[in-house]
């Protein structure tokens, strides 16, 4: 049986205008704040920035590049933005997804 513990999702739509969702998700060992962000959402990924590994689109809310429009993600309350895709959770850990204006 895999390690199994529970991690806090949030995510906030901003300026897409949708109600934020915010739950607790039990997770795996090495899930990625991308994997569970998929868990709750319907998500594409895709070349936003850097890297096609990235997510692109939460719920049909897509990056646009030329509205300065991206998704965020950070776990903990830390400003830096972390990878979503190499990024490992840990238990009690809070994992926060952001669609934010004039922000990279």
């Amino acid at each position: 049986m895999p390690d199994l513990f529970h991690v806090r999702l949030c995510v906030r739509f901003g300026p897409a205008q949708q109600r934020t969702r915010t739950t607790t998700l039990l997770v795996e060992k090495g899930t990625t704040p991308k994997e569970a962000l998929s868990q709750v959402c319907s998500i594409r990924s895709g070349k936003s920035c850097c890297s096609p590994r990235e997510v692109f689109e939460v719920n049909g809310i897509a990056t646009n590049g030329s509205r300065n429009r991206w998704w965020k993600c950070t776990v903990n309350g830390k400003g830096k933005t972390v990878s979503p895709y190499r990024t490992r959770l840990k238990p009690g850990d809070l994992v926060e997804w952001t669609y934010v204006v004039n922000e990279k």
